[in-house]
């Protein structure tokens, strides 16, 4: 086939389906055709045919290189292929093609084909073959578009037809490739300029440099959380209580389902209204606890088992209010149940008298060299005629009324003598022993010496004598002298150690007694310094025992006798430092105090005896024998055990001296007087609603009584309770809160109350250095993470010739220096010295990237965080008090020039003022009925409870109206009586701040003068302000820049007190600056938005591959057509060879008919 330009190979695949050996030229597409090269000629040189014509007719070898082919079975499924009525017969035939296909016979290939009445011959059965039998293809024999007589496979020739004509795809397909890196790579930009972004957005507003670190020391007692607000330091807080639930407890009952009647339950929380539920007949008490738990009484119930035993439960309920606010009070109106349930307090009555002090005599040891320590004293009345002196002279040693034996006699001036037995069996200490003449003499408990002695003496009466004073005249007895060397009377013992100033204690006795046995003995003492008090040394106090006299020091006393008037002192000289000359620098002299002096008398000689006997009687031997009585209604929230102690001896209501000291349990204590003001069987309150009665009888030192009393309160109503500024020894200010918390009780800070403690808890603030410092390691490293991928993408390797997706585009260069220009241009309206990032450590090194110094920054940020801060940051500085910057966007135009600032109106607040109201306020049908309206939300109608008030009240009775109403449960306002008028104020500002009040009342004669008719209502105004002569919009307090001029997107927040700021004071300055972050999110935020910057470049790019891809379809159209027609060719071809074929089979029958 010499043809130069032969397209398709079709005169190639006609002669070769004959069987006809063929060659063929070895261009256009014939070798494709042909796909055999030894049978390939040069169409223009004849030798080359005549060469490839002798090959082939003189090659022995060349029939082994093509390739064998079988013989053909073809198999006429027709029938299946026209009627496949899926028979029996037919699924036989199927099966039997199955097996003919599967495994042909040797040497032959199998080809199922089918007759058509339109066309003469066989067509292949592909279609059916690949439906039915999915055998791996059309023919799993055939070889595509090959008719009856093919000799040639055409779907491969038409395929590496395609194939030639698909190269002229790659191209496109390679320029489609590359703008898809480009536009991964832009993509890939895009996600690290939004990390810079986000990173720059945190460093720029001014907040992420505000924030305060707060600790507690104590996180178990306190928490902390802190606000930008917050100012750095420490604060001492002592938390003295938590706030709780107040939760109470009922009296027993059987189980959950004892019947306790019927009636109402009603309960009151706190100040607010009491709420009440019906308990129906029938219903037990787990019916109750349900109903509770189902209303709003504002409680939780529930039923425990007191105890193990099965039959003992309680009813408990719980305020769901914390604080003294969520106090319970409860009525239990219940009648006609088999159990009673209650939830009151109750009280037992006193036990018994203990009874104290009670100890008979026992003798004592006594050692060579003691002293006698029983000191007499004498009473009576001595009606002698002459000066009398009696002597006293111990026979033995002994303790008085203790001893076997013991006695000591007696001689007067007179010649008279005799003995006294002192002895256990015919002597009681302190009883009283006539010598002579109506003189007695009493000894107390105590020892006496042998031959240790003293005197007494006494004169007679010597009234009438014209040379004797009149108060010299009646009878005396005078002190008796000391035993030998004894005190007539024991000396005081001071100890302890010193902590005041120099001072001077001074003693004087005014009841005289015997100490620890008398009825009462009372010393009264007083110091220079201030400290005075009286000791009580009657019986009921242990001789020896030390009683605390103020600045560290503390008195005792012996046993003996003290007399009346008898006074003593001591000196107390404090702590003493190197002041004198005989001192080395260093040394201390200790606190001292100098001993007691002896004890002395007024000026009287030679000390009349003054004691009145009944001071000296024995009450050792005395009990209490009142029964005192409890009453009152017990208020108190828990469990307590009272204790009732005797202070002095005598009768209730006659003594001078009598008092009922009583203590608590749990803490607490007092004293009743039941002296001779007190009228015996009257109730004394003294703790918790109780009181006391004590009838007439005679009380005894030292005595004491219980009671219990019970409280139902599990846990009482209470109030968080904190001091700040406290010290471990106390003080502070005191602060409360129903809920444990505290919000700026330290402006800026939130406290939350744990547990209470003794210890006091530290509160520290600190700046938040941590925030902005990791803030901006993040920014440095997302700035850096970006900047490398820029020079990434843009790269050239001249080595592997390799270039990066956007070596060539120019943008990237332009990224790039915009970036390097936002960290190095200075900040205006900065001071020169910190207007540069390098200020807060962070610059360029040699690979272009970004260093971060955090010693330096952390130095920086110590010194002044406010400077470090504006650096990167928005920031304002006004010089209107009170002006804060809340934001400015990339349209704000900003230079850091100072700007002329003027208020033009300051905010308010919206207002309603009443009329005049009288000195009280008459409320009855006529006027009780009002709708109350506060920025927007609007009472139902109030109905004001009818009465007569005073202005406070009335304001009182409006302001709980008002914030009981769910309609204004989440509006804050004021209620204010301002003079003679009501004022009801808004907590917000400007024009959105109104209160109306208005009544659906008909408008009379009784009412139209009524204050809260005739009221008037003034809306608040906004803020209004210009800058640089351009007004801004005010909103309340808040003032922003108008759409469209150069300070659009400012926003400021003024927070000022229309109150307190001049006139004078609402012009000023306001400087803008924006920081280094500020201007990095701004350039960042025009790159990422639509339509620009890299946005606008990814649309392009797409935009452009968008185009290729459309050029790309219609190649790969014009191919899919150009094969089409090749399918549609070769099959028409294939027809043709088979009529041509079915010719010649019926010319040959013709011919072999007539031979």
């Amino acid at each position: 086939m010499p043809s130069y330009h032969e397209g398709f190979g079709l005169p190639i695949l006609e002669a070769m389906s004959c069987g006809t050996c063929v060659i063929g030229s070895n261009t256009t597409s014939i070798p494709e055709v042909l796909n055999f090269p030894e049978a390939l000629f040069d169409p223009y040189e004849p030798v080359s045919i005549h060469a490839d014509i002798r090959h082939i007719a003189y090659a022995i070898d060349l029939n082994n290189t093509v390739k064998h082919r079988n013989k053909r079975l073809y198999v006429d499924i027709s029938e299946l292929v026209k009627r496949d009525a899926k028979t029996g017969i037919q699924r036989v035939t199927r099966s039997i093609l199955n097996e003919l296909l599967k495994n042909p016979p040797p040497e032959y290939e199998v080809y199922p084909v089918y007759a058509e009445t339109t066309y003469v011959g066989y067509r292949h059965a592909n279609t059916y073959i690949k439906k039915i039998y999915s055998a791996g293809g059309v023919n799993p024999n055939g070889k595509g578009l090959i008719g009856f007589n093919g000799q040639i496979d055409t779907t491969e020739v038409i395929n590496k037809i395609v194939e030639a004509e698909s190269k002229r795809t790659e191209p496109v397909k390679a320029h489609i490739d590359k703008r898809q890196k480009e536009v991964d790579a832009w993509t890939q930009i895009k996600t690290l300029m939004e990390n810079v972004r986000g990173k720059s957005d945190t460093l720029s507003k001014f907040n992420t440099w505000e924030n305060k670190l707060a600790t507690s020391s104590m996180p178990d007692v306190m928490t902390v959380k802190a606000t930008k607000d917050a100012k750095p330091g420490k604060t001492n807080i002592a938390v003295d209580k938590t706030a709780l639930n107040h939760q109470v407890i009922s009296n027993m009952i059987p189980d959950g389902k004892a019947d306790i009647g019927y009636g109402k339950i009603k309960i009151q929380i706190g100040y607010e209204d009491p709420k009440e539920i019906d308990i129906e007949p029938g219903m037990k008490v787990d019916d109750v606890v349900k109903k509770i738990n189902e209303s709003d009484l504002g409680v939780e119930a529930a039923i425990i088992q007191a105890d193990d035993t099965g039959e003992n439960f309680q009813m408990v309920l719980t305020s769901k209010q914390k604080g003294w606010k969520g106090r319970m009070t409860i009525e239990f109106g219940l009648t006609s149940g088999k159990y009673a349930l209650d939830f009151n307090s109750f009280y037992t009555q006193p036990d018994g008298w203990v009874f104290k002090n009670r100890e008979l005599a026992k003798p004592e040891t006594i050692q060579e060299g003691d002293s006698s320590t029983s000191v007499p004293t004498f009473s009576g009345n001595y009606v002698g005629e002459e000066d009398l002196e009696i002597k006293f002279s111990a026979i033995n040693s002994g303790t008085v009324g203790a001893e076997n034996q013991l006695k000591v006699k007696w001689e007067d001036n007179l010649g008279r003598s005799g003995e006294l037995d002192l002895s256990s069996f015919a002597y009681s200490p302190n009883r009283d022993v006539m010598i002579t003449d109506g003189i007695y003499v009493r000894f107390p408990k105590g020892t006496i010496v042998q031959n240790e002695q003293f005197t007494v003496k006494a004169k007679p009466d010597e009234s009438g004598l014209w040379y004797v004073p009149d108060d010299e005249e009646p009878s005396k007895i005078y002190k008796p002298t000391p035993w030998k060397k004894i005190e007539e009377m024991p000396a005081a013992k001071i100890s302890g150690k010193f902590t005041g100033d120099d001072d001077m204690y001074y003693f004087t006795v005014r009841k005289s007694g015997i100490i620890g046995k008398s009825e009462s003995v009372i010393v009264d003492y007083y110091s220079d310094n201030g400290q005075k008090g009286e000791l009580l040394l009657g019986a009921g106090y242990k001789p020896g025992t030390e009683i605390d006299i103020g600045q560290g020091l503390k008195i005792s006393f012996a046993s003996g006798t003290l007399l009346k008037d008898a006074s003593t002192s001591f000196e107390a000289m404090e702590k003493r430092s190197g002041i004198f000359w005989w001192l080395n620098n260093g040394d201390d002299i200790e606190p001292e105090t100098t001993k007691p002096l002896a004890w002395t008398f007024p000026d009287e000689e030679p000390g009349e005896m003054s004691l009145n006997p009944a001071d000296l009687r024995d009450r050792t031997d005395k009990k209490s024998n009142v029964k005192p009585v409890i009453s009152g209604y017990y208020t108190g929230n828990q469990q307590k055990t009272y204790t009732f102690t005797v202070e002095g001896n005598g009768t209730v209501g006659q003594s001078e001296i009598l008092n009922l000291r009583w203590k608590v349990s749990l803490g607490g204590e007092g004293r009743l007087k039941i002296i001779n003001t007190y009228t015996a069987g009257d109730a004394l309150e003294f703790d918790e609603g109780l009181s006391i009665s004590v009838p007439t009888g005679e009380l005894t030192d030292g005595d004491y009584l219980t009671f219990e009393a019970f409280s139902p309160v599990i846990q009482a109503a209470q109030d968080a309770v904190i001091r700040l500024n406290a010290t471990p020894e106390g003080g502070g200010l005191t602060l409360r809160s129903s809920d444990n918390i505290f919000k700026d009780a330290i402006e800026g800070l939130t406290l939350e109350t744990v547990k209470s403690s003794k210890d006091i808890v530290t509160i520290t603030v600190e700046n938040d250095a941590n925030t902005p410092k990791t803030a901006i390691k993040d920014f440095v490293q997302n700035y850096n993470d970006l900047l490398g991928y820029l020079r990434e993408a843009s790269k050239y390797d001249p080595q592997t010739k390799i270039a990066g997706p956007l070596q060539a585009d120019n943008n990237v260069s332009f990224i790039r220096d915009a970036l390097s220009r936002m960290m190095i241009d200075t900040v205006k309206g900065l001071p020169t010295e910190a207007n540069m990032s390098t200020y807060a450590g962070i610059t360029f090194n040699k690979e272009g990237k970004l260093d971060f110094d955090e010693k330096k920054f952390d130095e920086k940020l110590s010194d002044n965080i406010l400077k470090v801060a504006k650096i990167f940051s928005i920031a304002s500085d006004a010089s209107i008090k009170g002006l804060q910057l809340i934001d400015l966007t990339e349209k704000t135009n900003v230079n850091g020039s100072e700007l002329a600032l003027a208020i033009t109106q300051l905010p308010t607040k919206g207002v309603y003022t009443s009329g005049v109201l009288g000195d009280y306020v008459l409320i009855n049908e006529d006027n009780d009925t009002y709708k109350f309206e506060i920025n927007g939300r609007e009472t139902n109608d109030t109905k004001i409870v009818h009465g007569v008030y005073s202005r406070k009240e009335f304001r009182d009775m409006i302001d709980k109206l008002l914030h009981k109403d769910e309609a204004l449960s989440k509006t804050k306002f004021n209620v204010l009586l301002q003079e003679d008028r009501l004022v009801i104020e808004a907590d917000t500002y400007g024009s959105n701040s109104e209160v109306k009040v208005t009544t659906p009342l008909d408008i009379n004669s009784y009412n139209e003068e009524f204050a809260l008719v005739t009221g008037v209502s003034v809306k608040g105004e906004d803020i209004k302000a210009n800058l640089e002569g351009i007004e801004l919009e005010g909103a309340g307090k808040i003032l922003r820049g108008v759409q469209g001029t150069r300070f659009e997107g400012l926003r400021l927040f003024a927070d000022i007190d229309p109150d307190k700021i001049k006139p004078e004071e609402m012009n000023g300055t306001l400087r803008l600056t924006k920081g280094i972050a500020a201007r990095t999110s701004e350039y960042f935020a025009n790159q990422l938005n639509k339509g620009t910057g890299v946005n606008k470049r990814l649309s392009d790019i797409n935009d452009r591959i968008s185009d290729q891809k459309k050029q790309l379809d219609k190649i790969n159209e014009g191919i899919n057509r150009k094969k089409d027609d090749l399918v549609k060719r070769f099959g028409a071809m294939e027809s043709a060879v088979s009529g041509l074929r079915a010719q010649q089979s019926n010319i040959q029958g013709q011919l072999a008919s007539l031979s």
